[in-house]
């Protein structure tokens, strides 16, 4: 039971000091009870907002995500390179876009089965996540076996650089599609740089894609950047 007490010392005159008192007394016990009911709730609502943040962390996460990979996805990946293109005119920047796609992809799917063709496009996301600038470049798979990197402040000699780069420690690296079996891969990309050309980031995209199908109709594991208009 909770009591507040309070009193004092009323000494007539004439008697020993200290020997008479008065004072009340309150009965807080319902108060002090409501307190910790409120204390208590409180705590039970920090608790709930500390879980719905982390599930909208998560909602979020999960809706910028690519669900087999865990690179971006699509949506993000455009929105992302529209963001960038539209900071790198506004500024006068560099921004480079590169196009990947895995090689004869088909043939793994149809001679190894999709569940090796998963294992070939996570590692290719994989190694070109690791092969990037975390928290400056966008790494996202765009469709299938195709995948975008978004560069900003990069140019094109440093965006080839970057794509043979890759292309060679893809190559590098054969992955193990079952306990007993890998498989060799290559990519091919195309790459394209900001121009006066671009009005947009899908102006990128289709400059990029274009030096995407060059690589490929030449033989494929390459890396080929925009056509000199010399």
């Amino acid at each position: 039971m909770w009591y507040a007490n309070y009193g004092k010392i009323v000494d007539r005159e004439g008697d020993e000091p200290g020997h008479r008192f008065t004072g009340v007394s309150f009965n807080l016990d319902i108060k002090k009870r409501q307190e910790a009911e409120l204390k208590a709730l409180n705590e039970k609502l920090r608790k709930q907002n500390a879980l719905l943040e982390r599930m909208n962390a998560e909602l979020h996460a999960l809706s910028i995500s690519d669900s087999l990979t865990g690179i971006y996805n699509r949506r993000h990946l455009l929105q992302t390179g529209e963001d960038e293109f539209m900071r790198a005119r506004r500024l006068k920047h560099e921004l480079a876009l590169l196009l990947i796609d895995i090689d004869w992809f088909k043939r793994v799917n149809d001679t190894l089965g999709h569940v090796a063709g998963d294992h070939v496009i996570c590692a290719v996301a994989d190694c070109c996540s690791r092969g990037t600038r975390a928290h400056v470049d966008t790494v996202g798979r765009i469709g299938g076996e195709e995948f975008a990197i978004v560069l900003p402040e990069v140019g094109l000699a440093q965006a080839l650089d970057l794509a043979d780069r890759l292309r060679r420690d893809v190559a590098a690296q054969p992955v193990a599609v079952s306990s007993k079996e890998t498989v060799s891969v290559t990519i091919s990309t195309g790459v394209a740089t900001l121009s006066p050309e671009c009005e947009s980031f899908h102006d990128l995209m289709v400059r990029s894609d274009r030096a995407l199908y060059r690589a490929k109709d030449t033989g494929r594991n390459r890396v080929c950047g925009p056509v000199s208009s010399s």
